[in-house]
């Protein structure tokens, strides 16, 4: 049985740039949902709450007793620390020019893929115009090249 997941084979590049992607995502999402708290629940709230129900002498019983006090709100200790684990990440993707490499990487496909289709095309002897809408039909997919997906 499998609880928290499996080894995925992947380049460490391509899961450090995923990680900064998705902790991006995270404090997208977190910083929207703090900006919808009121101030002072930055701070103040219910750090306990307890439910009762059932019966006693008295009978039935159904009671929520909630303790408020001062702290920090979860959702922002949270945000802080997403937000230091993407300035982590961002950084050190940076600093071994991750993102970088991979846009070389994508450059060289795309020559790559520009003299495939130049030789591919050459024995058919097609007018210029012809090529250049060949060029313009696949231009939307060169990213599969790079390792995408298709949308259609």
């Amino acid at each position: 049985m499998v609880t928290y997941g499996l080894p995925i084979e992947t380049d460490p590049g391509d899961a450090l740039l995923q990680l900064v992607a998705l902790s991006a995502g995270h404090v997208a999402w977190l910083a929207q949902e703090i900006r919808q708290l009121a101030p002072e629940a930055l701070t103040w709230g219910a750090s306990r709450r307890s439910h009762e129900a059932g019966y006693n002498s008295e009978g039935r019983v159904d009671v929520t007793t909630e303790i408020e006090a001062s702290g920090i709100n979860v959702l922002l200790e949270i945000y802080h620390r997403e937000r230091d684990l993407l300035r982590r990440t961002a950084t050190d993707a940076a600093r071994l020019g991750i993102a970088k490499k991979k846009l070389e990487l994508a450059e060289q496909a795309g020559e790559r893929a520009g003299e495939f289709l130049r030789l591919a095309l050459a024995p058919l002897r097609l007018p210029q115009d012809q090529i250049r809408e060949v060029i313009r039909a696949g231009a939307p997919h060169l990213h599969l090249l790079a390792g995408g997906f298709s949308a259609g």
